[in-house]
């Protein structure tokens, strides 16, 4: 048969459990989990409980526990928010949610925020849906077997790009390309193959070959 948990605890040779009146008090200085409060009985110090999730700040009215010997108080809850002042949770340690389905909605933004640490998220599937979409990286690294995309417009512009792939394959109805410097090509070997007409056209124009130069066509018409 089970005794009371105040007997058990003292059957293990540990302090007995405290009995707690409960009041209400008004914050007038936060540090950390220590909180310093002015209640009816008057002021005193009080620790922030582990069931109260809301970090209290200065000028909010809390709903305080005060053990009967007056030694020990515990702020509960946040009842009454400061004026302007915004709800924030604060935990010393890890907050883990379970459930079925976890939504968070903002009104007005959404933010995740870890300046030293990571964001991540782990799962089947992975949608982001806006109108307008704004992603800022210092180094963005991809590792993946594949992407796929339909967009109506892709636009790209920086400083290098610098691709290795072991094949590469287009196909499009038309390509425009303007290079105002330098276009270099080098391959083992490289044909060119035009269903219409192929034109080559430059102030100089230049071909070599350290063996054989070979033109064919029904005519060759030169100068």
């Amino acid at each position: 048969m089970m005794g009371h948990p105040a007997e058990t605890i003292r059957r293990n040779g540990t302090a007995p459990l405290r009995r707690y009146g409960q009041q209400s008090a008004l914050v007038e200085a936060v540090d950390g989990d220590a909180v310093a409060v002015r209640a009816a009985s008057g002021r005193r110090a009080a620790r922030r409980a582990a069931s109260c999730l809301v970090a209290p700040a200065a000028g909010d009215e809390v709903l305080l526990a005060v053990s009967e010997d007056g030694e020990v108080a515990f702020v509960l809850a946040v009842l009454v928010r400061s004026e302007g002042g915004p709800t924030r949770v604060d935990l010393e340690g890890s907050l883990s949610i379970t459930a079925r389905e976890v939504e968070v909605r903002g009104r007005e933004a959404v933010r995740f925020h870890s300046p030293e640490g990571i964001v991540e998220a782990v799962g089947r599937r992975l949608r982001l849906k806006a109108e307008e979409r704004m992603v800022l990286f210092e180094t963005l690294s991809y590792l993946g077997r594949q992407v796929a995309g339909n967009v109506r417009v892709t636009k790209l512009a920086g400083a290098l790009l610098d691709q290795a792939y072991e094949t590469v394959t287009q196909r499009a109805q038309r390509v425009y390309r303007t290079v105002t410097e330098a276009e270099n090509v080098e391959a083992k070997t490289m044909t060119v193959r035009c269903e219409d007409a192929l034109a080559v056209h430059g102030e100089h124009t230049v071909m070599t070959a350290t063996k054989i130069v070979k033109i064919d066509g029904a005519q060759v018409l030169m100068g």
